[in-house]
């Protein structure tokens, strides 16, 4: 068990989400074979074509997409790059795969676009496994060709496979570098683009079937067991299984501390980089996981009956803890004000849940006692706040600490 090189995290009631439920998106039924988010909807691949996850008001529902040119054919994997939504696809009717097909009107028409899409030794394109969009980039992982990747949306396609000819199961990026996982249980980095792929494989030998990006965090979603973490003190890939029951992993997000795992029988929640597990399917009447996403504050499962959505609301108090003081955030939900403990010499941020900063006050502004020397008490005004999930980023001389309050 590694030794958590962030902040761990301790919730002073169990943690709960607004209606402490999933619920079954409206309209859907479905087996999913994909989830991608663009803008507002969430979309949700299947064997009859696209479908759109839309917020009401008050609900989500699901309602099919005009899907002109998939007629018969089937979504292998989907990513949505601006205003282009791009799917892996299978013609039913020919029983073959029919390569990538691009549509620009949220799934109404859809062509094919095949220049230069690598073919097998009978011609018939390969299957596509997967699907991620960096820097403009789309980048597709083939069933027996690596990676290939379009720099023009789509328009023309090239082979990004030195050192990576293997079937390609799972895809992950940032800004700077790109992860393949593989079939026979390897994952490989790329930092130029996809010229050339070095292995980072010490400690895995099973089929990659999900991979996530956190920060310095990266984790691999296996076949059969469980969660990997990889280190970069070590170079290396350890098991991250505690609580984890269920090891067939489809899926992998993150967000802050918080990490997601879909698996075969259900979903799994980790409050501390993935050290430790707990299941979280409560009402989740479908538990084969196909995908997970996060849009706003909502987390959608697609599952082998549909699609799936909880919000992400937890309540009670939240504390970052170290072995000395740690902050504290009260009331939590709160309305107006938020109260937060922590160092008197502080500069506080807050951020939404992307981590994107919506307000900085350097150190706090009206102070009382409280029972650390050294620390205050500071209120935050939080009214204009839209309701959902916040982070407060506390930031002294001796390093960073991180919190989450839900604004009702």
């Amino acid at each position: 068990m590694r030794k958590n090189i962030l902040l761990s995290i301790a919730f002073a009631v169990t943690i709960s989400i607004v209606n402490a439920q999933w619920q079954q998106v409206t309209g859907s039924s479905q087996s999913i074979t994909g989830l991608a988010v663009k803008g507002d909807t969430v979309l949700a691949g299947t064997t009859g074509g696209l479908y759109l996850c839309t917020y009401d008001g008050s609900n989500w529902v699901s309602s099919v997409a005009g899907n002109s040119g998939l007629e018969n054919k089937a979504i292998t994997t989907l990513t949505a790059n601006g205003n282009n939504i791009f799917a892996g696809i299978i013609d039913m009717a020919m029983e073959q795969n029919a390569g990538m097909y691009m549509s620009s009107d949220n799934g109404d028409n859809w062509r094919a676009i095949n220049n230069g899409m690598p073919v097998d030794s009978n011609g018939l394109y390969y299957r596509i496994m997967s699907l991620t969009t960096t820097n403009n980039n789309i980048v597709a992982g083939t069933q027996g060709d690596g990676v290939i990747m379009s720099p023009d949306n789509g328009n023309s396609w090239a082979l990004a496979n030195y050192g990576l000819h293997t079937v390609i199961t799972s895809l992950a990026a940032s800004s700077d570098s790109i992860l393949a996982g593989t079939e026979f249980g390897g994952v490989y980095v790329s930092t130029d683009s996809g010229l050339i792929w070095i292995a980072m494989n010490a400690g895995l030998s099973n089929r990659i079937n999900a991979l996530a990006i956190n920060g310095n965090n990266i984790y691999a979603g296996t076949a059969i067991n469980g969660v990997y973490w990889y280190s970069n003190v070590g170079n290396n890939w350890v098991a991250e299984n505690a609580g984890l029951t269920s090891s067939s992993i489809t899926s992998i997000i993150a967000s802050g501390n918080f990490v997601f795992a879909g698996t075969l029988g259900g979903v799994y929640l980790s409050s501390d980089n993935g050290m430790s597990w707990i299941a979280w399917n409560d009402s989740l009447t479908n538990t084969k996981i196909s995908s997970l996403a996060f849009s706003g504050n909502y987390i959608f499962a697609g599952t082998a009956g549909g699609v799936y959505v909880h919000q992400l609301v937890p309540t009670g108090v939240i504390n970052y803890l170290n072995k000395n003081n740690s902050i504290t955030i009260y009331p939590n939900p709160a309305t107006n004000n938020i109260t937060i403990e922590c160092p008197s010499q502080s500069i506080i941020e807050v951020a939404n849940i992307q981590g994107k900063k919506i307000n900085t006050f350097v150190t706090c502004s009206n102070k009382t006692k409280v029972d650390h020397i050294g620390w205050s008490s500071c209120t935050v005004d939080v009214s204009a706040l839209q309701s959902g999930m916040y982070l407060v980023k506390v930031k002294t001389a001796e390093g960073v600490e991180v919190g989450k309050f839900v604004k009702e």
